[in-house]
């Protein structure tokens, strides 16, 4: 009988424990959809339609407020390191339009690179249009 109710107990325990972890990330991944919408809305859309995709666009100062803006809000909050927006061409490919980091230093991915290593769940958002945040992923460059 004790081992029927000791077994029943750490069933109980591990499914409340699988429940608080499951809440927790909702919770969590709700946050930063919310944050991420609040970044959007703070920026200005002539200055992202003004962006071409492509190296050309370094030079705009529309690139560059951009790129100020990214910079500003990682610095803001200490659980971002990184922060971009993505593009996509006609054929499917995949490029960065704009990142926070330094223009020149070796964590930046300058406008109009290719993303080969694109998650999944990025081309989800981008073929349905619907906000979602999935991961965390790994590629090359580490996880996130």
């Amino acid at each position: 009988m004790l081992l029927i109710v000791t077994a029943s107990l750490v069933t109980v325990a591990g499914l409340f424990s699988w429940w608080t972890i499951c809440k927790a990330d909702t919770a969590m991944r709700d946050e930063l959809l919310l944050q991420t919408r609040l970044v959007a809305q703070a920026l200005n859309r002539e200055h992202i339609k003004s962006l071409s995709g492509s190296a050309m666009d370094m030079e705009k100062s529309d690139y560059l407020r951009l790129k100020e803006q990214f910079a500003a809000v990682v610095k803001s909050n200490d659980k971002y390191r990184f922060i971009y927006l993505l593009g996509r061409r006609p054929g499917g490919e995949v490029f960065f339009f704009v990142d926070n980091a330094p223009v020149g230093s070796q964590e930046e991915s300058p406008a109009g690179m290719v993303y080969h290593d694109v998650p999944n769940g990025f081309l989800e958002v981008m073929d349905s249009g619907l906000p979602q945040v999935s991961g965390p992923f790994t590629d090359r460059w580490g996880s996130f």
